[in-house]
């Protein structure tokens, strides 16, 4: 059996009605939207508690809001998903093991 390859696991999708880069990483604690992709497609937002996401680079990130009930669809698979919505870079979303 060859040794893992370290690939990333990105995933096309939708979120809402809008395409989407989605990144699926069993190491983040939750779900995360980029607050740029939450504001152009027009995510429903609410406040939510103070909240920091530590990223994969340690650096801690806050999170500005959150986007219940977010439709989202990867392929036939689909489901509604609370997101926090934080600056990300890379992808549109973070599916995390929250």
């Amino acid at each position: 059996m060859p040794p893992p390859s370290g690939a990333l696991i990105k995933l096309a999708g939708f979120v809402g009605s809008r395409p989407a880069v989605i990144l699926v990483d069993s190491g983040a604690t939750g779900n995360f939207v980029a607050s740029k992709f939450a504001a152009s497609a027009k995510l429903a937002l609410t406040a939510g508690p103070p909240s920091t996401a530590s990223l994969a680079n340690g650096q801690p990130q806050d999170a500005s809001g959150v986007a219940c009930g977010t439709p989202v669809r990867i392929g036939s698979y689909t489901d509604r998903i609370d997101f926090n919505v934080t600056d990300l870079c890379g992808y549109d979303v973070i599916l995390g093991m929250p």
